[in-house]
């Protein structure tokens, strides 16, 4: 069954949200106390425009739950137009005995409700499309291995001997999505990508990747982590600390690109920030881990528009990642230079102890390595010009 439900529906019902919300401010004064609520839902219509941009092969549920979303605010935005139009019809001595008697107060006050309801479950909708990207759950999914190699996770259930077999099974299934939730994987977005995680899970466990690091005295041995390829196939890479010394080929592809040329010319769009009101309205209405989302997704344009209304380049998620730091993880060039453009810390410090530059070099993208250096260098002799007496910093990288 088809929904017929698209961007251009979406679009439809924003327009009709920015017409109304000009007809309000016009209006009297109940109808322009109903003006921020409009132009609320606008702005969430707007960003989920947007996002209906990039997941455009929704599945049947999402269609269906986008539609039932739609209809209710294209709903409560036409019994809002009937409302401005009854008082419109008025003469001016009976809109001031409107306003001043309250008429049909009760009739604003229910659509108000359900403007502010709509608003609320379109953003949750939006918040269910954005973090069922692979690329964030393969970063949680590697974290969740990474806690349980390092025994952090004793007794969990990826540990026992034939959890490659019986993972689908409903018992086992239902205490891994638990385990995930400490993640950041919500049961909603472990179901509707069950068989991704269930694969990466599959590949990761055949290959003994959930076993106990060995103890640190091992002179044999050293941390690593994993992550799985987009064949499927795994390979690993060691600690930031040991990866220069001991991966000679990522080493040797660093040191020739730095003889070479430092980085290929990276072409990031001019930002303009917004001078008008509705920036402070987008930005209300945005979360403070917006921008660091984007980030992951590789979402310039959506980088850049968040950066152009005011969003903090350097906001942190819950595990300490940065745009930044999601940028260097994703090698999206790009990015990281409009980032750093536009003030973004080189020196953050994730949960897990790594900064930027540290997790570009354990993902083995000697560009971004570079680019790191590079503007280190930059924001190192704008300071020593800046303060005449300032000693030379050589950067050093731990």
């Amino acid at each position: 069954m088809s929904f017929g439900i698209g961007i251009g529906d979406v679009f439809l019902v924003s327009k009709f949200a920015w017409s109304i919300y000009k007809s309000c401010k016009d209006s009297g004064e109940d109808f322009k106390r109903l003006s921020s609520e409009v132009a609320s839902l606008h702005v969430v219509l707007k960003e989920t425009e947007d996002y209906l941009g990039e997941y455009t092969d929704l599945d049947t549920s999402r269609r269906y739950r986008l539609k039932l979303l739609t209809d209710g605010c294209e709903a409560a935005l036409k019994d809002l137009q009937k409302l401005l139009d009854s008082y419109e019809s008025l003469g001016t001595q009976a809109q001031r005995t409107w306003d001043r008697m309250r008429f049909r107060l009760e009739d604003l006050a229910d659509v108000r409700l359900r403007l502010i309801g709509q608003a609320t479950l379109l953003t949750a909708f939006n918040s269910t499309l954005i973090n069922s990207s692979t690329t964030r759950i393969e970063k949680r999914l590697n974290k969740f291995i990474s806690e349980v190699r390092a025994g952090y996770r004793e007794g969990s259930v990826v540990t026992t001997s034939d959890v490659v077999e019986s993972i689908e099974s409903p018992d086992v299934w239902h205490q891994l999505r638990r385990e995930l939730e400490d993640v950041g994987i919500s049961p909603a977005v472990m179901e509707e990508n069950h068989q991704y995680i269930s694969n990466w899970m599959k590949a990761a466990l055949s290959q003994g990747l959930a076993n106990e690091l060995p103890p640190p005295d091992d002179p044999d041995m050293s941390p690593t982590t994993s992550t799985l390829g987009s064949d499927g196939s795994f390979g690993s890479s060691t600690s930031s600390a040991t990866i220069v010394e001991n991966d000679s080929n990522f080493e040797t592809e660093l040191h020739r690109k730095q003889s070479e040329k430092a980085v290929e010319e990276i072409v990031s769009p001019t930002i303009r920030k917004k001078l008008d009101p509705s920036r402070m309205i987008q930005k209300l209405f945005q979360k403070d881990t917006a921008i660091v989302q984007a980030a992951s997704d590789g979402d310039l344009n959506k980088v850049a528009k968040l950066i152009s209304i005011g969003c903090d380049v350097n906001a942190r998620d819950r595990w300490g990642w940065s745009a930044l730091s999601m940028a260097a993880y994703g090698n999206h060039l790009a990015i990281a230079r409009l980032l750093l453009d536009h003030g973004a810390r080189m020196d953050n410090v994730d949960v897990d102890g790594d900064i930027p530059r540290q997790l570009a070099v354990n993902r083995g993208h000697p560009d971004m390595v570079i680019l790191f250096d590079e503007v280190c260098a930059e924001r190192d002799l704008q300071a020593r010009e800046q303060d005449t007496e300032q000693p030379r910093r050589i950067p050093t990288w731990t």
